[in-house]
């Protein structure tokens, strides 16, 4: 009875996984559909040029996410929860860390440089922060298999992100596209954070897991994701 009971949770969470992506990719299509509308050719061209960047500038984290994402499910089966709470913590601190310093080299990069103008790479800059933050929660509920929350979050992302950009884009052009985007990842982490995804527990002393265990772990995962 027990492993059916614990069975028909994990269904009901992968359903919710399953169509709020696909809700989700839906609603992100019709956005990049209105978005070129509004932008018209010319500005939607330098959005997608600039976006090729930022796309690429979310995995800064050298694998360090998805080591955690892998390292998490290993160490709550083995009942080690020290080094659990050791690697939440190392692979929150490196989305914040990774992001910073990758926004900070990229407005340095871009100073005076470039057809795009330099708020533009400002924009990106800052949008960083959160798209990371938005990693560790869709890494944290993949090694927990708290999927409705990953669903609630990708959907809260989609909607909010495309009502944003709908309202800021016809005055703000590519600005309010970077700042759509921008809220639409705080309002998700806020309901990720809203359901304890940020509570990474206490150490009495420093992290038991090392970092290069996680690289390691996790960068071969990572150069996969980025391909594909």
């Amino acid at each position: 009875m027990k492993k059916g009971s614990q069975l028909h949770p994990a269904i009901r969470e992968t359903f919710l996984y399953g169509t709020g992506t696909l809700i989700a990719q839906v609603i992100s299509a019709l956005r990049g559909v209105l978005i070129a509308s509004i932008l018209g050719p010319a500005t939607y061209g330098l959005w997608k040029s600039v976006q090729v960047a930022y796309d690429w500038l979310a995995y800064t984290h050298f694998g360090i996410l998805h080591g955690m994402a892998r390292e998490i499910p290993i160490l709550r089966k083995a009942g080690d929860t020290r080094s659990e709470i050791s690697v939440r913590r190392i692979g929150l601190k490196a989305a914040v860390v990774t992001s910073i310093a990758a926004g900070l080299l990229l407005i340095l990069f871009t100073w005076k440089k470039g057809e795009v103008p330099w708020t533009v790479w400002i924009g990106i800059a800052l949008l960083l922060l959160p798209t990371q933050l938005f990693r560790f929660v869709h890494m944290i509920c993949l090694a927990e298999g708290r999927f409705g929350v990953l669903s609630l979050a990708n959907l809260a992302l989609a909607v909010s992100s495309l009502l944003f950009m709908w309202i800021l884009t016809p005055t703000y052009g590519i600005y309010g596209v970077i700042g759509g985007l921008g809220l639409g990842y705080v309002l998700s982490l806020v309901l990720a954070g809203a359901r304890g995804i940020f509570r990474v527990g206490v150490l009495e002393a420093m992290e038991s897991v090392p970092l290069k265990s996680l690289v390691t772990a996790g960068f071969s995962f990572m150069a996969v994701d980025g391909l594909f």
